[in-house]
């Protein structure tokens, strides 16, 4: 590495050095010290609605070190940030995002707020100035090679096809998408889970906590897969949402995971960032 584009990121209270020109989800991890990722990209609240600008600056403060992006195709192929199947909730409009072109979606605000839909550019280029790694969810384009190839392009504009994961598994996502780590498919997890020992060395298990035996992680880790339990406040009806979440956490922390995918209401059970 060039000592000149050596940079400083505070993480878990640790310095990581991660080089101007490439930030890494690997070097991202540490033992005892799992990543946090800010589901509904960011942190969201009054002000920041879901997946905005706004929810990705919150997220960098409150010491997240990677979002979670909801990624959609416009009716002209360009990629936006946008979790919802309509465009009603979110904007007040109708239609879906997939409807209008990217022009038009450019011009929609989040309810109530005057954050815009950002696209998945601006939103990139943000996410690099912040040194925050990247989840893609695809909810639209995962079979479309040419958006996907527009997203390569962009991720390697930012420099951060590193720092970027996925759990969408469809092969076209995985053939284009080069130097982006994947969930393993299902072939791949059934094999390990029957004792069989391949390589995982790029890959990270990605779910519900109780999806997961204690087994089944050490037969993951065994194969150098990475593990990262999702703490989402939907999986967790009623009101003691916050201890079944504790409970889980726990868990999780005991079998030594490398990250949580997380809403920002579970970050008091974590340790300060």
């Amino acid at each position: 590495m060039k000592s000149c584009c050596l940079s400083l990121l505070l993480i878990s209270g640790l310095f990581l050095e991660i080089t101007a020109d490439e930030l890494s989800f690997k070097a991202m991890l540490r033992p005892g010290k799992p990543i946090l990722i800010a589901h509904r990209g960011g942190v969201v609240g009054e002000g920041a609605p879901e997946c905005s600008l706004e929810a990705i600056r919150r997220a960098s403060l409150a010491g997240f070190q990677m979002v979670e992006l909801d990624v959609r195709r416009s009716r002209d192929g360009t990629p936006f940030v946008f979790h919802d199947r309509d465009l009603l909730k979110a904007c007040g409009q109708s239609g879906s995002l997939e409807d209008y072109p990217a022009e038009t979606i450019s011009g929609f605000f989040l309810m109530p707020t005057r954050e815009r839909i950002p696209t998945l550019e601006q939103t990139l280029r943000l996410c690099r100035e912040l040194a925050l790694g990247v989840m893609f969810d695809f909810k639209s384009g995962a079979d479309d090679r040419e958006f996907l190839e527009r997203i390569h392009t962009l991720l390697l504009q930012a420099k951060l096809t590193s720092a970027a994961i996925t759990f969408t598994g469809e092969p076209l996502v995985r053939d284009v998408l080069k130097g982006v780590s994947f969930t393993p498919g299902k072939a791949q997890l059934q094999s390990v889970f029957q004792g069989q020992v391949i390589d995982l060395s790029n890959a990270f298990w990605f779910g519900l906590p109780r999806h997961l035996s204690d087994a089944q992680a050490g037969q993951l880790v065994a194969c150098g897969a990475r593990l990262i339990p999702a703490i989402n406040r939907f999986r967790y009806p009623g009101p003691d949402h916050m201890e079944r979440a504790r409970a889980d956490v726990r868990r999780m922390m005991a079998l030594g995971v490398d990250g949580f995918q997380i809403d920002a209401i579970y970050l008091p059970l974590f340790p300060p960032r």
